[in-house]
């Protein structure tokens, strides 16, 4: 759910339109494998966990774009 958030958040384009892959992908395993495997939902987590942290630690975006404003 954090990574649907981050998406909403205003999360990098790339993880946002790669975030629509999530829902098929899961579903398929849910259909064609066992959804006990947790290996199987291993190649989602580049796009779920950043995508989660840009809800989670927030301050540090603003820390990082208040350093980029002192740099200009």
């Amino acid at each position: 759910m954090l990574a649907f958030l981050g998406a909403k958040a205003g999360g990098p384009a790339m993880l946002r339109r790669a975030l629509w892959l999530v829902p098929p992908y899961v579903a398929l395993h849910y259909v064609v494998a066992r959804a006990g495997e947790v290996r199987l939902f291993l190649p989602l987590a580049p796009v779920l966990i950043p995508l989660s942290w840009w809800v989670l630690f927030p301050e540090a975006r603003r820390r990082e774009a208040e350093s980029r404003g002192a740099a200009s």
